[in-house]
């Protein structure tokens, strides 16, 4: 298989008309151009003041935010430390989450080679170097599969999903093997117009990130093109057990005003996933908001592109 690599650099600026209402806007793709890192099948992404962490299926890997040099970045194998995972074999990294110094990283089960059981999803969790601090199981009567994890700052406790459309709230107190404590579920509604039964039960978990103030975005990838139409980034206000979509409006890749983030498949190919949609991370400042999305290319084999948006950050802002 083809190997791709990605340093973060501008590839292209997509420049959108000004418009009253628009709550979101491409603004720069970050392509693969450079052999830094492995992009094949990636999978997670988040950032602090010093770093970005990236991940694909088998690696995770630390890149300097000041420096791209080779020397300076640190890799860390799932492989290194996967015989400390007890109670079954593990696929792959899924999203991350970097909290109070503290990378959280929910990985997949797979099957074990000579028996037909899969392994129960885990958090892994890691120091700032990657170094192995401890992991965490989903109790798996609750969540069978774990791409993504987050913490919501506002109560400071795990969040990730499984099926589609309701998230499950997670203690981030635990012992290293330790069942980690379910805290609660949360139902996302959506707007009428996105709750289409038959497109809703195709989509899947991908990545989700909370805002400063607890606002939440949701990935959801869908496995065919010609059920596309919903797949994407929505916004939720969280109050409670339920989380109430918001509009947001903005512009797809097909120039089609949309009213969550949408970036359209190839119409053309009917029938092919050309990509997925991946992890997520948001940085905030007091006067701005960028949303970063992970997409994974699958033609001519699966790389990575980094989708950076704009959001209008009065949109984040809780009413008083």
């Amino acid at each position: 298989m083809l190997k791709r690599f990605l340093i973060f650099a501008l590839f292209t600026c997509v420049s959108l008309c000004a418009e009253e209402n628009v709550g979101f806007k491409l603004t720069h793709v970050h392509e693969t151009i450079e052999p830094l890192i492995n992009m094949e099948d990636l999978q997670g992404l988040v950032m602090d003041d010093e770093y970005i962490y990236i991940s694909n299926m088998k690696t995770v890997y630390r890149v300097p935010r000041d420096s791209l040099s080779e020397e300076k970045i640190i890799s860390r194998r799932l492989q290194s430390f996967e015989y400390k995972l007890r109670g079954g074999y593990y696929r792959h990294f899924g999203g991350m989450e970097m909290y109070n110094d503290t990378l959280y990283i929910a990985v997949t089960g797979r099957k074990h080679y000579f028996t037909t059981k899969k392994a129960t999803p885990v958090v892994v969790v890691l120091d700032k170097d990657l170094n192995f601090v401890k992991y965490g199981i989903f109790p798996k009567e609750i969540q069978k599969g774990a791409g993504w994890i987050s913490v919501n700052s506002t109560d400071g406790l795990l969040y990730s999903a499984w099926p589609f459309g309701y998230l499950h709230a997670y203690s981030r107190e635990f012992e290293n093997g330790d069942t980690i404590s379910f805290v609660k579920n949360i139902r996302l509604d959506f707007l009428d117009n996105h709750l289409i039964d038959s497109v809703r039960s195709g989509l899947v978990n991908q990545g989700g990130v909370f805002s400063k103030e607890g606002f939440f975005f949701y990935a959801a990838d869908h496995k065919t093109c010609s059920s596309a139409d919903f797949q994407g980034i929505h916004l939720f206000d969280i109050k409670d057990s339920v989380g109430t979509e918001i509009p947001l409006y903005g512009y797809n890749n097909y120039g089609e005003r949309r009213d969550f983030i949408h970036f359209k498949y190839n119409a053309g190919v009917v029938g092919q996933r050309l990509w997925e949609g991946e992890d997520l991370d948001l940085i905030e400042t007091d006067t701005s908001a960028t949303l970063y999305w992970m997409i994974l290319l699958n033609v001519p084999s699966p790389y990575g592109r980094l989708m950076e948006y704009h959001i209008d950050p009065a949109i984040l802002k809780k009413k008083k």
